[in-house]
């Protein structure tokens, strides 16, 4: 399998009427303000109380790291400001970004978790900004969690110690994580033009995993659980 053969999607964004109605126009531009405004209100929330943070408690003001420390918020929200024109917190968002360090966190990180909040987010900004610091950062940060995916089968460990190097505890993981990480994988590899084939043999075997998995089962519904030391699968 080659980068080329997947590359050449087919279109799935909706093609919105040229020549909208007016009542439709008022009532999308209405619920377009409001959740823009939402958005705002919370953002600002989070700026003041809890500003490089991963999240906030809106209850009692007070921030908290739940993922790696590295400002969950702030990654997973870099698209949305984007699409919503807020270049201002955009830019703010973006210096932030580019002093994290990727590869050191306290924490035992989920692979899960940090690859759809983080490298997404990563991948996403760039994106849409075509900012080189988000591309270079989501490659520190796809380096840091490739040897996660050094398994008997393949699969990456969910929760790992980046400062160790190892796989901590858990020798199963859902299905449904591990599969989905291919995304990322496979997006992080057509954006470097080849040059990250470690990234694209990682998408395929996820993707070539969760195909053989399905087809192993009587039924065609796919196991809860897999292992990573034989990827055989539990209900």
């Amino acid at each position: 399998m080659h980068l080329n053969n997947v590359t050449r999607l087919p279109k799935i964004q909706y093609n919105f009427l040229k020549n909208e109605p007016p009542n439709e126009k008022q009532l999308r531009e209405f619920r377009r303000d409001s959740i823009k405004n939402g958005f705002l209100h919370a953002w600002k929330g989070y700026t003041k109380y809890a500003w490089g943070y991963d999240e906030l408690f809106p209850s009692t003001n007070n921030g908290r790291n739940n993922f790696n420390g590295w400002g969950a918020t702030i990654i997973d929200a870099l698209d949305t400001m984007w699409i919503m024109g807020l270049k201002e917190e955009f830019s703010r968002s973006r210096d932030f970004v580019q002093l994290v360090n990727f590869t050191q966190t306290d924490d035992t990180i989920s692979v899960f978790e940090t690859t759809i909040r983080y490298l997404g987010g990563l991948l996403s900004a760039y994106e849409l900004s075509k900012d080189n610091i988000f591309l270079e950062k989501a490659l520190e940060l796809g380096n840091a969690l490739l040897p996660s995916f050094d398994s008997p089968s393949g699969l990456p460990y969910n929760y790992w110690s980046l400062t160790r190097g190892e796989a901590d505890g858990y020798y199963s993981a859902l299905l449904a994580q591990v599969g989905t990480l291919q995304l990322e994988f496979m997006k992080l590899s057509q954006l470097t033009d080849d040059n990250r084939p470690n990234d694209l043999e990682t998408a395929i075997r996820l993707a070539e995993t969760c195909y053989w998995t399905y087809n192993m089962t009587y039924t065609g519904i796919g196991p809860e659980k897999i292992w990573y030391t034989t990827s055989s699968g539990d209900a």
